[in-house]
């Protein structure tokens, strides 16, 4: 190599990094100056990051000094652009797709405000808080995590896409576990609101397994435990129940059994009704008790009253005894003075 062409090589290698200090920044980083965040054609077909001290088409009362992360097509023709914006002071992020409009509105997405995260508001009640719908897939809440709150209104909303009453789909909280086989997930328990989708203030407790409403309160607030229908009843229970006191309330019990002024049936009266009827007067048949079940309280009083009837009955009976038998002491004591 001659030394022309060696001096003209060193010339250029000399000159590259020197042309790349006019372009690029520190650490090849670039910042230039746009005032209009919607410029088209020539002036706005470039990719990059930007500031601004005169925002034009920047978010809503967008002042002063502003940022803008501008991701475009290098087509001048077309203003189809991905921006993100937010001021130099406030802890603020906005978002659009220009959709071919310099004026295409822009969403807030994120706003910290004394350590309160809002997602679509600017004013967060909470610690997050989200304005607008949104779909959580696959995610995990660590075990013992706590949701605590001193407002009157705390509380998770569910709804669906038909939220008025009359709406055909119903909403709920799923609780899934493992399968018997260890690996896959199913559906374990269910709680939610209008179980068949008419539009029903309902809540129910669905256990999949068994394929029906473990616990169900109606519109009317009857509680229904293993069944739906409540028959009119508060409580409607399709089991057993075991509990170690019941107490029941009732104003009518029978005292009055015992009251001068009652007419206590003659035991003839008692085994006619027997004979023609097939149980005691008073009592239910055992096809009514079948069709209809019992009333704990009135039952109990009915057969109090059977039994206070039935002292009554022995009282007199125990009376007529002992007169028979002072009389019958009488002539044994008069056939024993004739003996003699």
């Amino acid at each position: 190599m001659n030394a022309k062409k060696l001096i003209i090589l060193l010339l250029l290698s000399a000159s590259s990094p020197f042309a790349n200090a006019q372009v690029w920044g520190e650490n090849d980083s670039r910042t230039e100056e746009r005032s209009d965040a919607g410029a088209v054609g020539a002036a706005g077909a470039k990719s990059g990051f930007f500031q601004t001290a005169s925002p034009i088409n920047y978010p809503t009362n967008a002042t002063s000094w502003w940022h803008l992360l501008d991701i475009r097509h290098t087509n001048t023709t077309n203003n189809f652009a991905m921006q993100f914006s937010g001021s130099f002071f406030d802890q603020e992020l906005y978002f659009r797709k220009t959709n071919n409009n310099a004026t295409t509105a822009w969403s807030k997405i994120l706003l910290e405000n004394n350590g309160k995260l809002g997602l679509g508001t600017s004013l967060p009640l909470a610690k997050l808080s989200v304005l607008g719908t949104g779909t959580f897939s696959n995610s995990n809440i660590e075990a013992g995590a706590d949701f605590f709150g001193s407002d009157y209104r705390n509380r998770i909303a569910l709804g669906n896409t038909n939220s008025v009453l009359g709406g055909s789909r119903s909403s709920a909280i799923l609780f899934y576990g493992k399968s018997t086989n260890g690996t896959s997930y199913q559906n374990q328990w269910e709680i939610g609101t209008d179980s068949h989708g008419n539009g029903t203030l309902d809540l129910y407790f669905h256990n999949v397994a068994l394929g029906s409403s473990s616990l169900y309160i109606n519109a009317a607030g009857d509680i229904c435990i293993g069944t739906e229908n409540s028959r009119g009843n508060k409580l409607s229970v399709n089991g057993k129940i075991r509990a170690l006191e019941i107490k029941v309330e009732s104003a009518n019990w029978p005292d009055y059994v015992f009251g001068k002024d009652y007419q206590l049936p003659t035991l003839q009266e008692t085994e006619e009704h027997i004979k023609l009827k097939g149980h005691l007067p008073g009592i239910p048949t055992a096809e009514e008790v079948k069709a209809n079940g019992i009333d704990l309280g009135e039952m109990s009083a009915k057969l109090l009253k059977k039994i206070e009837e039935l002292t009554m009955y022995m009282i007199e009976m125990k009376k007529d005894i002992e007169i028979k038998d002072k009389n019958h002491q009488k002539e044994i004591d008069y056939l024993k003075s004739k003996i003699k």
